[in-house]
């Protein structure tokens, strides 16, 4: 297959960071290190301290999440302030089991012999205020120094959205890349080999109805496979074992960020890595992925491609399609 600039285009469509998308991600950085403050008036999603009682059993200090409730539920409490007292049903107010046991400090299995109809009374209301961005707050989000003002702190935001985005900017011209290479090549496949052959090492698992059904999007990545093993031959491809350690790391990273540790210590990481690449199966992961980046960035380099700034709503139009 000869690739040209001259005949083979592509854009690379980026999300333009638009001003919502910019303060939400904000608002939703600066909750990390935000605080509960007292207010008088519950507006949409404070937190509530109230007294439950039903004439046999009276629990002071129960918490109330608003923000947790869908609108519809948050609504009576909507206006409200400290003091204010209305009929509950536990069962409504706390939809699992387990919720309605802990607050009222019983066993679960206790719950059935409960009145389930309470008084509720407001006695704080509680709102999460951003913190302030003063020197205190720079020094505690940024401690290597690197945004000690708000014009700074807004300018590493937009960076941060973009550095997010561009995983799903990547995906989804690797996915089109893929879509273009496999139709200018029109690789000519065994297709009733294939499906006998995925019929016979599957033991049975799946029966020819269920290959039938998945067996485009199968012949699809299998095509791919093939022609990456082509390229990764004609670019003389490699990934080398650090590449790959690294890789690894990000991955790490980001499975301690979903748990709430966005900054986990290098060690940490480093050792996680390392069981990471101590599992084949991982392991083959990590380097299937380094080398389509690099069969992805080698044929970028045969043709020509144009970036283009789209809106969010147009790139999950794009990405729908190429799904």
């Amino acid at each position: 297959m000869t690739l040209s600039a001259e005949k083979d285009k592509l854009t690379y469509n980026k999300i333009k960071v638009d001003k919502k998308m910019h303060e939400d991600y904000r608002s939703n950085y600066l909750r990390r290190y935000g605080r509960l403050v007292d207010v008088e008036t519950v507006e949409k999603d404070e937190a509530l301290n109230v007294t439950l009682d039903n004439g046999e059993l009276r629990i002071e200090e129960a918490y109330v999440g608003l923000i947790s409730m869908s609108e519809q539920e948050r609504a009576p409490f909507i206006g409200k302030q400290v003091g204010y007292k209305t009929q509950v049903d536990i069962n409504e107010l706390y939809k699992k089991p387990e919720q309605r046991a802990a607050v009222l400090q019983v066993k679960a299995e206790e719950l059935e012999g409960i009145n389930p109809k309470f008084e509720l009374e407001i006695t704080k209301i509680r709102r999460f205020a951003d913190p302030e961005l003063n020197e205190e707050f720079f020094k505690m989000a940024f401690p290597a120094g690197n945004v000690t003002s708000e014009k700074e702190f807004d300018k590493f935001i937009d960076e941060d959205i973009e550095r997010e985005l561009k995983r799903e900017t990547d995906y989804l011209f690797t996915m089109q890349l893929r879509d273009y290479i496999l139709d200018k090549a029109a690789l000519a496949m065994p297709v009733e080999f294939l499906k006998r052959w995925l019929y016979v090492i599957n033991e049975g698992k799946f029966s020819r109805e269920d290959i039938e059904k998945d067996f485009d999007q199968f012949l699809k990545m299998f095509t791919w496979n093939y022609l990456q093993k082509h390229f990764i031959e004609q670019g003389q491809l490699t990934v080398t074992a650090d590449e790959a350690m690294e890789e690894a790391k990000v991955f790490a990273q980001a499975q301690f960020a979903q748990y709430g540790m966005p900054s986990a210590p290098a060690e940490m990481l480093e050792n996680f890595a390392k069981q990471i690449m101590e599992n084949k199966e991982q392991q083959s992961k990590v380097y299937e992925k380094l080398y389509e980046v690099k069969v992805v960035e080698y044929l970028k380099s045969q043709i020509k491609v144009s970036e283009k700034s789209i809106s969010a709503d147009d790139f999950a139009k794009l990405a729908k399609e190429v799904a």
